[in-house]
C-alpha cells in the first residue's frame, strides 16, 4: 500500500513541476490529476471487460459515464449560477 502512495505523490509532484513549467496554473493541473484519478477506475474495468471478451460491459461502461457527467456537470452549472440571497 505504501508503494502505490509514493508513486501517487510522484504523479503530482511531477505534474506540479511540469505544470509549472508550462505555466499552468494549480488549480488546472489540480483539475486534471482529479479528472484521470476518476477516469482510472472506469479505464480498468473497461480494458478487463474486453479482455475477457465482454465487450458489451465497456461500452455500457463509456455510454453510462458520459451520461452521469453531464448530468453532474449541467447541475453543477446550474447550481452555480443560482442568485446568493
Amino acid at each position: 500500500m505504501t508503494e502505490v502512495l509514493w508513486v501517487l505523490v510522484g504523479i503530482i509532484i511531477g505534474s506540479v513541476s511540469f505544470g509549472r513549467k508550462l505555466k499552468v496554473s494549480l488549480f488546472a493541473i489540480g483539475v486534471v490529476i482529479v479528472a484521470g484519478g476518476t477516469s482510472l477506475p472506469e479505464l480498468a474495468s473497461s480494458i478487463n471487460a474486453v479482455v475477457t471478451n465482454h465487450a458489451d460491459l465497456a461500452v455500457g461502461a463509456v455510454i453510462g459515464s458520459n451520461i452521469a457527467n453531464l448530468i453532474l456537470v449541467m447541475a453543477a452549472a446550474i447550481k452555480a449560477h443560482e442568485p446568493i440571497s
